[in-house]
């Protein structure tokens, strides 16, 4: 049928040609217009991929490792954003790549993008690289006594907590302890003073040897501890 403009009509869409005009074609290519994480260390093994679009299409992302290809969802929000969800928690410790493919509503294909990342160490791996920094400069620290234990219980004055691993030693007139707390452990000590259901804490406890003076306790969240790495 005709528009009564000497153009054609389908549907709901109307196009118009006019005597020494045509239509304008689509011929830009889509681009990524960014994209997180990239190009970063350190990042929280429960994190998304996520990449905003220059314009709608379809398009794909796909995320692997050393081991092969993650599993996960894709998702698509606004502002031609688009969303990679793992199934499950990254590995720590490890280089991740990722690559967005595809095209826009009209056909012109993107340019394959890529982006890399690693993720951060355990909690444990950290504290463990913490210990062995205070073993191998006790000397010039001045620290003594260094004894590290497995599942111990601390006493912070207001109820136990139960840690995986604590260091516990002398230093500078103080009694030093560095443990990891997980507040998720099935021990209802570990609520006591706590937010149940956050990541783990590192606990950093600093008692003067003097009976009257205060101790002071440091809870650092693993998440805080490594956005400042």
């Amino acid at each position: 049928m005709t528009d009564g403009q000497g153009g054609t009509a389908s549907g709901s869409f109307v196009l118009i040609q006019q005597d020494n005009q045509s239509s304008e074609t689509d011929t830009i290519a889509p681009t990524v217009v960014s994209a997180t994480p990239n190009g970063l260390e350190g990042v929280v093994i429960g994190t998304n991929i996520e990449a905003v679009m220059s314009e709608s299409g379809t398009y794909d992302m796909s995320l692997s490792n050393g081991a092969g290809v993650v599993s996960g969802q894709l998702g698509y929000s606004g502002d031609n954003k688009l969303v990679f969800d793992p199934d499950s928690d990254l590995e720590y410790d490890t280089s991740y790549t990722y690559s967005i493919t595809g095209s826009d509503d009209a056909g012109n294909a993107l340019v394959q993008y890529d982006g890399s990342f690693r993720t951060t160490l355990s909690a444990g791996s950290i504290l463990d690289t913490m210990i062995q920094t205070i073993i191998d400069n006790a000397e010039e620290y001045g620290i003594t006594n260094l004894v590290v234990s497995d599942n111990v219980k601390v006493d912070l004055g207001n109820g136990p907590i139960v840690c995986d691993k604590l260091a516990q030693y002398d230093c500078d007139g103080h009694f030093c302890q560095l443990g990891l707390i997980n507040p998720d452990s099935d021990e209802e000590e570990n609520r006591v003073g706590l937010y149940p259901g956050v990541t783990p804490y590192f606990l950093i406890v600093e008692t003067p040897m003097s009976e009257t003076a205060a101790k002071t306790v440091i809870l650092i969240a693993v998440n805080d501890y490594h956005s400042n790495l």
